[in-house]
């Protein structure tokens, strides 16, 4: 089986990560993806922040309010970024993480069915994260997403997380980490092996996903639809999780427009 490979990488000298759990700003995921809670957590706190707007004195003679009024406004204003799609990534299987070192790029349209089996331990599937590269600069980027199938690597498609676009020479001044999301997660059976499978869906013909023999226990890699045992895909996947809102930071809010609003009507009484 002759497997295209585009290019070497030497091993990293990255400081390795001091968690499993990190917290990252999705901003690859489209708005029509936002999970309910996010949006509830965006409307309490944008609430909030309109009422203590409209608490702000229009008239002349009040000048130590409208301070302190746009204080707690701004104050909210710094909780919004959680709302507006950051979450948790949550990590369940992976052949290696961001510090690994070695490893070479292997063309994906002309190794496809390209892709890695892998055996879950989560009931769900929220992501997939791949590292790529672009070793031939042409001028043109290429928009890839990641199938997940079951039974085999040309099996049922259970998903398709959103496509995303990566420019020209993406991955080769800094590593090309990326972070493919499913619009829901997809369920799955603990401990039963499930493949993915990166499609280039349009762009640069020559774009490349990289794979080392990293030995990971749970599964192998496929090139050309065939198993290549001991060796793997760069991979991680679980799931991504936005917050609830925090019911401090909501009973915060609410003793901040109990107490302005206080000040409000002595200030009234006394003009």
């Amino acid at each position: 089986m002759t497997i295209s490979t585009l290019a070497f990488r030497e091993p990293s000298d990255t400081a390795p990560e001091s968690a499993e759990i990190r917290s990252a700003a999705v901003s690859q995921r489209p708005a029509a993806a936002r999970t309910n809670v996010a949006r509830a957590l965006c409307l309490s706190y944008a609430s909030i922040l309109a009422k203590l707007l409209r608490l702000i004195p229009r008239g002349a003679g009040h000048s130590r309010a409208p301070g302190a009024v746009s204080g707690c406004a701004l104050a909210f204003l710094s909780l919004l970024p959680l709302a507006r799609g950051q979450g948790i990534f949550i990590y369940d299987q992976q052949s290696a993480n961001e510090s690994s070192g070695g490893g070479g790029f292997i063309a994906i349209q002309s190794n496809q069915p390209i892709g890695q089996s892998f055996t879950p331990t989560n009931s769900s599937i929220g992501f997939i994260r791949l590292e790529f590269s672009d070793s031939i600069l042409n001028g043109s980027g290429a928009t890839v997403y990641v199938n997940l199938l079951s039974n085999s690597i040309t099996g049922v498609i259970l998903g398709k997380t959103d496509p995303i676009f990566m420019p020209d020479g993406f991955g080769v001044s800094s590593r090309g980490f990326t972070n493919f999301l499913f619009s829901t997660p997809i369920p799955v059976t603990p401990g039963v092996t499930y493949y993915f499978e990166p499609v280039v869906q349009s762009g640069d013909t020559s774009w490349a996903v990289l794979g080392y023999h990293y030995l990971y226990p749970g599964g192998t890699a496929f090139f050309n639809g065939l198993a290549n045992s001991g060796n793997d895909l760069w991979f991680r996947e679980g799931v991504n999780i936005v917050p609830e809102p925090s019911s401090l930071s909501l009973l915060i809010g609410s003793g901040v427009l109990f107490y302005v609003g206080r000040k409000k009507i002595k200030m009234r009484s006394i003009s």
